[in-house]
């Protein structure tokens, strides 16, 4: 996230705040840290098409979903140990196209998650910090 997104983003909750305010209040933020604490949080795997997916067993799963191809790889991805994304096709194609490699849409899906996670503690970090300033 660059300082001009954050300004566009900030602005309509914030319209009184300038823009030397939100530089201000994004420029003491360390992204970097926050990225740091975030990373090993994020983990994913290709699911065996076995094991339980919150306590729902596999063959129900299989059974309930049709958006689950045949073959590929399903990728789960878990914050802090909770399943938050279960991807059964290949996020970048159109459809329902089947994942071929699991363990690099993973670390994709999981790199854009903890991308994710960083704006949006960037930007509340920013409103706390415009909020402050009142």
């Amino acid at each position: 996230m660059n300082l001009e997104d954050v300004i566009t983003v900030t602005k309509p909750t914030f319209p009184d705040a300038t823009d030397a305010d939100i530089a201000s209040a994004f420029g003491a933020i360390d992204t970097a840290a926050l990225t740091a604490a975030e990373e090993p949080l994020w983990t994913h795997e290709t699911w065996n098409r076995k094991t339980p997916i919150n306590g729902v067993s596999a063959a129900d799963v299989l059974a309930k979903r049709n958006d689950i191809p045949d073959t590929g790889k399903v990728v789960i991805v878990k914050r802090d140990g909770n399943i938050v994304m279960f991807q059964p096709h290949d996020p970048n194609q159109p459809g329902f196209a089947p994942i071929v490699d699991g363990a690099a849409t993973g670390t994709q899906m999981t790199a854009k998650a903890v991308t994710e996670a960083v704006d949006s503690q960037t930007l509340q970090l920013v409103a706390t910090a415009i909020q402050n300033l009142t």
